[in-house]
């Protein structure tokens, strides 16, 4: 267990270093979905099989692999892309005006 959630762990490092990079100068709204969704599946895609190349656990064969990592990718990905939507829908809802913060401040907490 261990070294599988120092696995997830590594991966998502690299997941991040790789977002750090492809989203460089850009702010939430450039950010594209997809483009994060497809990164994110790449890397951990290539990260789980490399380490597990790496430190040769042979209790699983390359076709089990192949398989769990695959599928770990797709649910990678389709985490990646529906946080940058779900984060840029919530960015888009909370544009308002200073103005507006204030007055809706008031109706949210109330001093009585």
């Amino acid at each position: 267990m261990l070294i599988y959630g120092g696995v997830g762990f590594l991966a998502g490092g690299v997941f991040s270093l790789y977002l750090s990079i492809a989203g460089r100068n850009q702010g939430l709204r450039e950010l594209k979905p997809g483009r994060v969704g497809l990164g994110s599946a790449l890397t951990v895609g290539v990260v789980i099989p490399g380490l597990a190349w790496y430190f040769g656990d042979p209790q699983i064969s390359l076709a089990s692999l192949l398989i769990i990592s695959s599928t770990i990718c797709l649910f990678a990905g389709g985490t990646a892309l529906a946080q940058v939507r779900i984060a840029q829908k919530a960015l888009a809802a909370g544009e308002g005006g200073a103005e507006e913060l204030e007055a809706a401040k008031d109706d949210l907490l109330p001093l009585s």
